[in-house]
């Protein structure tokens, strides 16, 4: 008889259940997640220092003879909670576009800059200050004009800029200003030259012969008009656009009052709606006048186009109704197959 011999293995030979294994690898992993997580994915409070800051008032607009000077007060207001360094200065513009708009002339150093200064104790032209936090101060411009000065006009804008400490990345920088329409002349509405360029119908199918638009009545019909003001001093414009047949007005619309700065043009905008528009009813047929007027203090222009009326889209209709209705009475006709 042989005996035969038993195997016995240590504990740490005896396997463990599957599951075990695969919960305890989850945990180590859970782990190991979360340590990276709080390592590099911590949030850290950033403090960034906005830009809130306002100037009034947003215009000027003054009339100075040769050898006299105004002083005008600007307040500007710093809403944030920190101190902000700024500088305060003129720079010259132009008018850019027919909306308007201002374009800035930072590089431009005209001499008649020089007509212009602050009076303030401690605030000068061109150098940095410091508004304190939630806080105002007084801008006084003084504008000086020399008695040999032409009679002309100086378009610029009072420019306060926020001045960024070198380390002060999470900043906003920005600039605000208040625009300032000079006039040297020796009365207050000095005389210019406005003419109204480009009155004419867009937007709609028209046919034009010389100054007359052919369009249909039932269609909306817009208009668009220019102004130039070929002067030297700007003119503050108001008006009119009328339809009308002889004496009896079929539409009017006031325009918007606007500055229309020398040698500029700008488009005209009716006011309330924007755009210059006429809506013809039914029974508007034959010529019609459409008349822009436009007058100020020191200028006028005036301006006509003829328009003819016709029922172009009901004509349409009745011909393709006619159409049609031949159509069926000779289908009507014809012999049964």
């Amino acid at each position: 008889m042989k005996i035969k011999k038993a195997n016995f293995k240590t504990p740490n030979s005896v396997p463990q259940p599957a599951c075990d294994v695969r919960n305890s690898s989850l945990r180590v992993l859970k782990f190991v997640i979360l340590l990276l997580t709080t390592i590099f994915f911590t949030p850290k409070v950033i403090h960034a220092q906005g830009f809130n800051l306002s100037l009034s008032p947003p215009l000027l607009q003054a009339t100075i003879k040769p050898g006299k000077a105004i002083s005008q007060v600007f307040t500007i207001y710093n809403n944030n909670s920190n101190p902000v360094k700024l500088t305060a200065r003129i720079v010259p513009f132009l008018p850019d576009d027919l909306a308007g708009n201002p374009s800035l002339k930072p590089q431009s150093n005209p001499t008649w800059l020089s007509y212009f200064s602050l009076a303030n104790s401690f605030i000068r032209l061109n150098q940095p200050f410091t508004l304190e936090a939630n806080s105002s101060d007084q801008l006084v411009l003084s504008i000086k004009i020399p008695e040999d000065s032409p009679y002309l006009d100086h378009y610029a804008t009072l420019l306060v800029s926020q001045n960024l400490e070198p380390q002060a990345k999470t900043s906003i920088s920005g600039s605000i200003g208040s625009n300032i329409l000079l006039s040297i002349a020796n009365q207050a509405a000095p005389d210019t030259i406005l003419n109204i360029t480009n009155l004419k119908p867009v937007n709609t199918a028209t046919i034009k012969i010389g100054k007359t638009y052919l369009l249909d009545n039932l269609t909306s019909v817009e208009f668009q008009a220019h102004l130039e003001n070929l002067g030297t001093h700007l003119s503050q414009i108001h008006g009119l656009f009328q339809i009308h047949k002889g004496i009896d007005v079929a539409h009017i619309q006031p325009l918007l009052p606007m500055n229309v700065l020398a040698q500029s043009t700008r488009q005209v905008i009716a006011s309330g709606s924007g755009q210059l528009k006429f809506q013809p009813s039914i029974g508007n047929i034959g010529g019609f006048n459409a008349s822009l007027n436009i007058r100020s203090e020191n200028g006028s222009s005036q301006d006509t186009i003829k328009l003819i009326f016709l029922p172009i889209k009901a004509g349409l209709g009745l011909m393709l109704g006619i159409i049609l209705l031949k159509s069926i009475l000779n289908r009507s006709k014809l012999p049964p197959k």
